[in-house]
């Protein structure tokens, strides 16, 4: 039960955060996908995204050998 809302929690919060475009299909069909047992939110984050990188700033690695 847990992973399964998760698995929801997951699939909501990338649907309100992804732009309509980005997802295949009407966001309010997935959003009552979501809500059918495992198989919504897994058909979701499997077939419902499109392949798109992520929009959040990556973070900057800092190099092992600094200029002192």
């Amino acid at each position: 039960m847990p992973i399964q809302f998760a698995l929801q929690g997951l699939t909501l919060w990338d649907l309100a955060h992804r732009p309509a475009d980005q997802v295949r299909g009407p966001k309010k069909a997935w959003v009552a996908a979501s809500f059918v047992n495992f198989i919504g939110p897994i058909a979701y984050l499997r077939w419902g995204r499109r392949n798109t990188p992520p929009r959040w700033p990556r973070r900057r690695r800092r190099s092992r050998h600094s200029e002192s």
